[in-house]
């Protein structure tokens, strides 16, 4: 884990409003790890947000959760849950790596 760079899920907010996104988290499709973003954090219309693994200084755009270790670490792909701050699911998003 490389600090300031490396493994991290982005969000996008596709809707025409702010979403506070603090207290949500993501977790892989095994549960074993819980992303956590922190409190204040908003994301605008059409803007991202950068939800890192491992540590960084955390800014407007990018919450750093300090981890020592990978979560996204199947080598053909993963699951990646969504929850809100009353921890119900809010999406899922699944990807595939491609082979070779």
């Amino acid at each position: 884990m490389q600090p300031e760079h490396g493994e991290h899920v982005t969000l996008r907010n596709t809707t025409g409003r702010p979403i506070d996104v603090g207290g949500h988290y993501l977790r892989d499709g095994a549960g074993n790890l819980r992303l956590f973003i922190g409190e204040g954090y908003v994301i605008q219309p059409g803007s991202l947000l950068d939800v890192y693994v491992g540590g960084g200084t955390d800014s407007p755009t990018a919450y750093y959760n300090g981890y020592g270790s990978g979560m996204l670490n199947n080598t053909g792909g993963d699951t990646v849950v969504y929850y809100d701050e009353r921890h119900r699911i809010a999406d899922v998003y699944s990807y595939i790596a491609p082979s070779g």
